[in-house]
């Protein structure tokens, strides 16, 4: 048994409304054996926000709640962003590499077709490790 695998980087997406489009495609690589190995090419991710800016000894108490809520949605948008790469891979047997800056290793491990986890409980190899990978 032959089954190719492909590779995808990507900084991440999001797709409202379109899980139908998602499910097409992962019902058409398994179908035809194909491996998806993913690279969240954003490397180790934070939410970009401080406290400290928002809030400071000089500032309005109602501010602290602000940051901590903003800096919540854009943690969560980030995930929702990755979490369609992850399902990617954990639905076609592939590995996702994320939350790591050697993107350059990223690029070797998932274009080697082996099996790697960066800390993700979405990266499982399915049975299909002992086929033969072609590129």
């Amino acid at each position: 048994m032959t089954v190719r695998v492909s590779g995808l980087a990507s900084p991440g997406f999001l797709t409202p409304g379109e899980s139908h489009e998602i499910d097409v495609l992962i019902d058409f690589a398994v179908r035809n054996q194909v491996v998806i190995n993913t690279l969240d090419a954003r490397g180790l991710y934070t939410a970009g926000l401080s406290i400290k800016k928002h809030y400071s000894a000089s500032s309005k108490m109602s501010s602290f709640p602000y940051a901590a809520v903003k800096t919540d949605l854009v943690t969560r948008g980030a995930q929702a962003q990755s979490g369609i790469l992850a399902s990617l891979a954990a639905a076609t047997g592939g590995m996702f590499f994320e939350s790591n800056n050697d993107l350059k290793e990223g690029f070797r491990q998932i274009s080697a077709g082996r099996s790697f986890c960066a800390e993700s409980a979405s990266c499982r190899r399915s049975s299909s490790s002992t086929a033969s990978f072609t590129r």
